[in-house]
């Protein structure tokens, strides 16, 4: 006999997770099926410590953008070939390509089939489903093309993830470059300087200033290195503290503005990540203040999220989204230049969707020439740290004769 610990959804809809004895998991099969019952999970070893870390704290519910991505492809293609909400989420809870999806497929079941529509569904489960993504299945429902609409939302959120992965992957190597960096300046400090120390010391008290240093430095290194980590780990607790204040937040995400270069990043990937979802929205019917608000949550920098609002809010009074949101200097001049046109020609979506096409090739580009000019920065920078300890060592070791005299 083995424990298994398995989920399966009630003839009711409900989700049911119990811990049983079974000799196979055949056998726990035909066990719930007499129950009237469908299998969704089944895991061996029951409540275990290593079960219950893999079930309740890593598998959880949380789906990744990929995930999310490939659960709203899966939904849209069958809702497009003509199957009701309810069979479209049965289908994909019995193919789910994981336990973390088939949960969340579950929970909307269970609500679809009580009698909520999707989009309240989504809302009910809450995360990974987002203010966007419910607005975006309430419009499919309300105009009756939610594949459509599902289709638009899957391709979104690729997109989002395309850009953020993109982001990712151009900062692992300069961060990997400067953690080696530090790596070998601490061994230099630590390891290496020590074994000249007595070298040093029969030169006298005369040893050239940066010697010194660097001897003391390592010696404060070697016996307390553990209040440098806790120093370390304090600074940053409090600086992510810091960073949660609505005023240095705000000041800070102003500042970035103003960086060469990283300010134009930041103004690209925030313009490519709300024109992208505003697009979307726009086709799918969200009407344009709404529309505003909801796209407003897709913005991280909170200087470019106050110049939505501040559109949202002139909006109300009867200016034209061009004027307001050419009147922020946070928002590139692309973007208002082609709402004027879409709003001129009555193609707002569509040139939207069009500005969304532009900043994503341009945070693709904008990054490569940062990263261009960051890795030799950093190379040059950290090499000059490392070059400078090592010549100190070789001038205090040539000039020894000359301080013993």
């Amino acid at each position: 006999m083995a424990t298994f610990h398995y989920r399966a959804l009630s003839k009711s809809g409900a989700v049911l997770a119990a811990d049983v004895d079974m000799p196979s998991e055949q056998a726990l099969l035909r066990h719930v099926e007499e129950q009237g019952c469908l299998l969704l999970s089944v895991d061996r070893g029951g409540g275990g410590v290593l079960a219950f870390l893999n079930r309740d704290l890593i598998g959880g519910k949380r789906l990744g953008a990929k995930d999310l991505v490939l659960l709203m492809q899966q939904l849209a293609s069958l809702l497009r070939a003509g199957l009701t909400v309810a069979r479209a989420l049965e289908v994909t809870l019995a193919v789910g390509a994981n336990e973390r999806t088939k949960g969340v497929v579950a929970d909307l079941l269970s609500s679809v089939r009580s009698g909520s529509a999707l989009a309240d569904a989504m809302a009910a489960v809450g995360p990974p489903f987002d203010s966007s993504l419910i607005a975006m299945a309430r419009a499919g429902e309300e105009s009756g093309a939610l594949g459509d609409v599902l289709v638009r939302a899957a391709d979104t959120l690729g997109r989002q993830r395309a850009i953020a992965e993109q982001l990712r992957s151009a900062l692992i190597y300069p961060a990997t470059l400067v953690a080696f960096a530090v790596l070998s300046i601490v061994i230099l400090i630590t390891a290496v300087l020590p074994e000249f120390r007595s070298m040093f010391e029969t030169a006298g008290k005369d040893l050239p200033a940066a010697a010194r240093i660097l001897l003391k430095l390592g010696d404060l290194a070697a016996a307390y290195w553990w209040v440098g980590l806790a120093a370390a780990g304090i600074a940053l607790l409090a600086m992510l503290r810091l960073l949660r204040a609505p005023t240095v937040r705000g000041r800070l995400d102003r500042i970035m503005f103003d960086v060469p270069m990283l300010g134009r990043i930041v103004a690209n990937v925030e313009t490519a990540r709300f024109c992208r979802l505003l697009s979307t929205l726009l086709f799918n019917g969200v009407a344009l203040l709404r529309a505003l608000s909801i796209a407003r949550e897709a913005v991280r920098n909170t200087a470019f999220a106050g110049a939505i609002d501040h559109a949202a809010r002139e909006l109300k009074r009867g200016a034209t989204l061009a004027e307001t949101l050419e009147a922020s200097r946070f928002i590139p001049r692309l973007l208002p230049h082609m709402v004027r046109v879409g709003e001129e020609t009555g193609q707002l979506q569509d040139m939207v969707a069009n500005v969304a096409d532009v900043f994503e090739r341009e945070v693709k580009s904008s990054t490569e020439r940062l990263l261009a000019l960051l890795v030799p920065a950093v190379t040059i920078l950290m090499g000059l740290v490392i070059a400078g300890i090592i010549t100190t060592i070789l001038t205090t070791m040539l000039s020894i004769n000359d301080l013993a005299v």
